[in-house]
């Protein structure tokens, strides 16, 4: 049976990393410091007003043990950030003055923190939005070479046929071009690969194989030419219908001989956030796949999203999952 967090244990140990995570008030992530502490997995970094995290914690019974607490208020090297965040947005005609103001904000604060190397990744958004991290994540860390479009991959493990799906983007880019939906499957097939599992990527659309003509596939089709291009021997196919990627009877059925998947895609890239944002979270309030957790992806040092919804359990999880990526980078 599918394991991942035991994947993702596994790489995560192989060395220990600052994992700087914000929203530290908030009782959730309280609780999955004390689930961290105790697992002695990583070194943590909490964003927040000290006084308030220790009376929460005490509150709630958690324990901290040795993370470090940084309260922007009074951190000792903020002069530091404030003028190497001047310098990286000055061309777009951001002042010094304007600069400290945006490090009060706990997002772009912990990503010049990541920027500057003082930790080594960034989790946040289970009080703000996705976009509310994801702007200072863009402005400050970008994306790393060859990539110009960050994602959000969404991993999904179907017990009945002990099978894992990578699904993207349902989270950040509203609707792709094609040359942004080259750029989500690649992220999606480097985060399946970095599980250890083969890539195989479906183009899902309403057609398959030409089945239907409209001008919306044609981001998809001309997505697949540059993949190619830039990834010959990676597994992928599209324009394709969902059940014909997933399901061998219906690929027998719809597909062409030539087909390469053979209704065994465990990449599932969507045309537009639409699309990918509703079936991932019918998924999720189903349960049918069991929704694992988000992954962001093609920046150029770790940003973790936690989500709104996500439990204590499911924030300590991404948190480990912080430092696997850490150790890949």
């Amino acid at each position: 049976m599918l394991d991942l967090m035991k994947i993702v244990r596994e790489k995560a140990r192989k060395a220990r990393k600052r994992i700087c995570i914000a929203e530290a008030e908030d009782e959730r992530v309280l609780r999955a410091v004390d689930a961290l502490v105790k697992e002695k997995i990583t070194d943590i970094v909490l964003i927040g007003n000290e006084k308030k995290i220790r009376e929460h914690a005490k509150e709630f019974k958690t324990n901290l043990g040795s993370s470090e607490i940084i309260d922007i208020q009074s951190y000792k090297d903020k002069d530091i950030l404030v003028t190497e965040l001047y310098e990286l947005r000055k061309h777009k005609g951001l002042s010094r003055q304007q600069a400290k103001k945006l490090l009060e904000d706990y997002n772009y604060f912990g990503c010049m923190l990541l920027h500057v190397g003082k930790v080594d990744a960034f989790c946040s958004s289970c009080v703000c939005s996705t976009a509310e991290l994801m702007r200072p994540s863009l402005q400050v860390i970008k994306t790393r070479e060859g990539i110009s479009t960050a994602s959000e991959i969404m991993v999904f493990i179907d017990r009945k046929k002990d099978r894992v799906f990578f699904a993207s983007d349902g989270s950040i880019v509203i609707e792709p071009t094609a040359e942004q939906l080259a750029d989500i499957a690649l992220n999606a097939a480097d985060v399946c690969s970095s599980f250890g599992f083969e890539p195989k990527v479906a183009m899902l659309s309403y057609s398959t194989h030409g089945s239907g003509e409209h001008p919306i596939l044609t981001p998809i089709r001309e997505a697949i030419k540059i993949i190619r291009e830039k990834k010959p021997g990676l597994i992928i196919d599209g324009e394709i219908q969902f059940d014909a990627a997933t399901n061998p009877v219906s690929a027998k059925r719809k597909c062409h001989k030539g087909d390469v998947l053979k209704g065994e895609a465990n990449v599932l890239v969507f045309p537009n956030l639409s699309a990918a944002n509703i079936l991932g979270h019918a998924w999720i309030q189903l349960g049918v796949p069991e929704y694992q957790f988000g992954i962001s992806a093609g920046m150029r040092k770790p940003i973790v999203i936690y989500g709104r919804s996500a439990t204590w359990e499911k924030i300590r999880d991404l948190t480990i999952l912080a430092q696997m990526e850490a150790n890949m980078f």
